[in-house]
């Protein structure tokens, strides 16, 4: 193969260009747009293309794939980001710029990284994990769930000017992603446990975190008057 050749068939040059087109466009639009459509647009977007990498679809060859366990792990936190970030920027009297305050999405950052960073202690400390990577999935759903359910319980029922539909709207949200969580964890606990049908049961909280997390959070939205 030529190099002239070498460069055409690169994945920089496809798809490499078009995704980069797509991000860019998109970068542009959800600047423009008010943070509600903006967050239904990026969560999409985020959803759909961490389907294409890590599920069956994807041309990555399953697990085995030396970069498959990273991108995997970054759309784990990014799930866990969109939740946060939705909790944390509604919390807040409305903020004139469209994306809000950097410190919603810093605070979002830092309850998304909490679960990650206990089970990366846990890993560091033992051989906790090493049976099986199953008990590593079932700490951090037990630890993901539990700070959605803090942060609720924590910074949202105590959020001063927040009004009461955005409120309880706030709380099916996390109650959405609390059960999502469980469901998750008692999955992996029937599997740990030596049951495959655990594999048939995680289908349901999968299909709560791929497919039906955004439109909840639209379907259960209050009005655009009581979100501004």
């Amino acid at each position: 193969m030529s190099i002239w050749e070498a460069i055409y068939v690169h994945p920089a040059h496809h798809p490499g260009a078009a995704w980069f087109s797509v991000l860019l466009v998109l970068g542009v639009v959800l600047r423009r747009l008010g943070f509600f459509y903006a967050f239904v647009i990026a969560a999409l977007a985020i959803t759909a293309t961490d389907a294409m990498v890590t599920g069956g679809w994807s041309q990555l060859g399953g697990a085995e794939h030396p970069v498959y366990p990273g991108l995997a792990w970054l759309f784990v936190m990014l799930g866990d980001f969109r939740v946060f970030l939705l909790l944390e920027h509604y919390r807040r009297p409305a903020d004139p710029r469209r994306l809000g305050p950097p410190r919603v999405w810093i605070g979002a950052l830092g309850w998304t990284l909490i679960a990650s960073l206990v089970v990366g202690v846990i890993s560091i400390s033992g051989d906790f994990f090493a049976a099986s990577m199953r008990r590593l999935y079932l700490s951090y759903e037990l630890v993901a769930a539990a700070v959605v359910g803090a942060v609720w319980r924590w910074r949202v029922v105590r959020a001063p000017g927040i009004s009461e539909p955005v409120r309880r709207w706030l709380w099916r949200v996390s109650a959405f992603v609390v059960v999502q969580y469980g469901l998750w964890a008692a999955a992996d606990g029937v599997i740990l446990w030596g049951m495959e049908f655990g594999h048939l049961l995680r289908v349901i909280p999968n299909l709560m975190y791929y497919a039906l997390f955004v439109p909840f959070v639209v379907w259960s939205a209050p009005s655009m008057e009581e979100l501004q």
